[in-house]
């Protein structure tokens, strides 16, 4: 028993002590210690984690090799008020300290460690402070002295690499000492800096983007032959940014990179404009143009004629948007690439002609408000997202070829009528929703309709659904087919599944306004429709079709006449109409057929609503000389030549 007493008695004493460990800590640390909070007088501010150890008044951090200077900042914690905010920056113990000298070296915990670097933010907004940098010291971080008050700096010859915005700050005095070792500057590295000169070390051979962004008094700068720009842009167009450095430069003997009329290029690549002419001639040679090169988001541009080479087959991303002053774009034949939104907003483009071998196009003219004629080559297949989205001028355009359209590509577009889009099989969402169309026939092979395909397209009159159309999503029809005079005509014997808000929040459109003709051997399946059956009841008339020929061949000799006869049911407004695909061979006029020459044709019926067809029906006639036998049509007849089918457009 007294053992038990006497090990409770340790455990006992063991804990207060641990539970005074904190207390101790508390009353031991300070400044020095991350995470030490000072109570401020009722504002609370704590010390950042964001070094390991403080030595002769400067914070540093472990890292490969040694140690990095650290920042050693505060922030203000678990309070707001009308001065202060959580977790915001409340200042550096950098700063206000006259002159501050980085060792080479510092001991700490009998060992000793080597200042490999300046690490990230440490002179952040640092002011009243100059600072001396030790020979050894082999990077300055991102940010290193972003934002502080220093005015000059030697960088020593031992460092490698200048981080991102690392002397984004102004500095009057930026020097390199001799025999200096840099080889990577980074991007925006020297923002705003209020330098007059800048000698680049001939060992550097990395420039990040913008590197000399912001600095308006630093007339003049000469980029190594060895350095390469490892992100563009470059410089940045001196229209896109009022800070974009818009001095001279020069490029040192050896350089890949040469300017020639503001415009920078590497070798086969233009890089970026820096000084925009009214006109640009890339030079022949030039296969590539990179993203954003001509970029001009601030709509300041006074680019109003463009030539492009031969040579060219790749067009970045963004190359030219916002160019407002661009009048027209000749795509050469040779391009392969065009990148998204190459020539998004450019306002004042009225024609553009794609003459390469492009595929696809995605966001390219969006915005282009003026464009009024648009050529592209046989080679495109997707229109995808936005591609001509607020090309309000665009009246017209030719779908065939097209496979995919993709969402909003003709959003809040002039485009009138969709037709003759025979290879089209998707349509993405809000495709054509708010744009100007007024008849839109879909091919066989669509079997959706997304959502929002025609929202809001408050002129759309005419639309036909092939059969192969099984799904309608919400909104796709929302304010659509809303105008007297409006026709919905449904091709398939199933109808399809409608969703219960396919014409929007505003519901289907009166059946005085809205017309829907189906097959007449379906009109009993769409009469029990849910969304269609107020629209087709059994006992209407003038809403059902149906076509079919008492002969699938016929044979006639040149000179004679033979007579189709035609079962035909037509909608109320619709026409039937013949057609022969070679009127020199065989005519046809209301059923009759009349042999012109020795040969074969197809007669074709069609009943038309509105120049849609409804359906059709084909007759193949063979024509034998005057005088001769008749001979069958067809294989059976073993004489008959093939006959030539019609066009799938004319019908002819």
């Amino acid at each position: 028993m007294r053992k038990f007493k006497q090990l409770l008695c340790g455990l006992l004493a063991m804990a207060l002590l641990v539970c005074a460990l904190p207390a101790a800590m508390a009353e031991g640390a300070d400044k020095t210690t991350p995470g030490y909070v000072d109570e401020n007088n009722g504002h609370p501010k704590y010390v950042s984690e964001t070094f390991d150890f403080v030595e002769d008044d400067i914070a540093y951090k472990l890292v490969d090799g040694g140690v990095e200077v650290a920042p050693w900042k505060w922030a203000w914690k678990g309070h707001n008020c009308a001065q202060h905010a959580d977790h915001v920056f409340a200042g550096s113990e950098y700063s206000n300290r006259g002159a501050m000298s980085i060792p080479a070296s510092v001991s700490h915990g009998g060992q000793s460690y080597a200042v490999v670097g300046i690490g990230s933010g440490a002179f952040f907004e640092v002011g009243g402070t100059s600072v001396t940098l030790p020979e050894g010291l082999q990077y300055l971080a991102d940010s290193a002295f972003s934002a502080s008050n220093l005015t000059d700096i030697t960088i020593p010859a031992s460092v490698t690499r200048i981080g991102e915005r690392s002397l984004a700050s102004n500095f009057t005095s930026i020097t390199f000492a001799p025999g200096s070792n840099l080889q990577t500057v980074g991007s925006l590295a020297f923002d705003g800096a209020g330098v007059t000169q800048l000698a680049l070390p001939e060992t550097v051979t990395e420039i990040g983007a913008r590197a000399f962004r912001g600095c308006g008094k630093l007339a003049a700068v000469t980029i190594p032959a060895g350095a390469r720009f490892t992100s563009l842009p470059a410089f940045g167009n001196s229209s896109f940014d009022k800070f974009n450095y818009q001095g001279e430069v020069t490029f040192a003997p050896g350089s890949p990179y040469y300017e020639q009329d503001g415009v920078v290029y590497d070798g086969d690549v233009l890089l970026e404009v820096r000084r925009v002419q009214e006109h640009v001639a890339v030079p022949e040679g030039v296969k590539y143009i990179t993203e954003g090169a001509f970029w001009m988001p601030n709509k300041d541009s006074t680019l109003k004629t463009l030539q492009l080479p031969q040579s060219l087959v790749s067009i970045g991303k963004n190359a030219f948007a916002g160019n407002t002053g661009l009048q027209s774009v000749v795509v050469p034949e040779n391009v392969t690439e065009i990148g998204t939104q190459a020539f998004t907003g450019c306002s004042a483009m009225t024609s553009a002609v794609v003459k390469g071998n492009v595929t696809e196009l995605n966001g390219t003219f969006g915005g282009c408000s003026a464009l009024a004629s648009v050529t592209l080559p046989d080679t495109v297949k997707i229109i995808g997202s936005s591609t001509f989205s607020g090309c309000v001028s665009l009246t017209e355009f030719d779908f065939s070829g097209i496979e995919e359209i993709g969402s909003r590509a003709f959003f809040n577009s002039g485009v009138k009528v969709l037709e003759g889009a025979d290879s089209l099989r998707i349509i993405g969402n809000t495709a054509f929703a708010n744009s100007k169309l007024e008849k839109a026939v879909l091919p066989q092979g669509v079997t959706k309709l997304p959502q929002g395909v025609f929202g809001n397209c408050e002129a759309l009159k005419t639309v036909v659904l092939p059969d192969t159309v099984t799904v309608i999503q919400k909104q796709a029809f929302q304010k659509a087919l809303a105008q007297p005079g409006s026709i919905l005509i449904m091709q398939g014997n199933v109808p399809p599944s409608f969703d219960a808000n396919a014409f929007g929040s505003s519901g289907k459109p009166d059946a005085d306004v809205l017309t829907v003709i189906v097959p007449q051997e379906a009109k009993d399946a769409y009469a029990a429709d849910s969304t269609l059956g107020s629209y087709v009841s059994v006992d209407a008339s003038g809403i059902t079709y149906a076509l079919s020929l008492d002969k699938a061949a016929l044979s006639v000799q040149a000179g004679g006449t033979a007579v189709l006869k035609a079962d035909a049911v037509l909608p109320t407004g619709a026409g039937l109409v013949w057609a022969s695909s070679s009127p020199a061979v065989a005519t046809v006029e209301n059923g009759t057929v009349k042999g012109a020459a020795a040969g074969a044709a197809v007669v074709t019926a069609r009943i038309e609503l509105n120049g849609v067809v409804l359906a059709d029906a084909s007759c193949t006639v063979t024509v034998t000389k005057a005088g001769e036998a008749e001979k069958p049509a067809g294989p059976s007849g073993g004489a008959a030549p093939a006959p030539q089918k019609p066009n799938p457009k004319t019908g002819v």
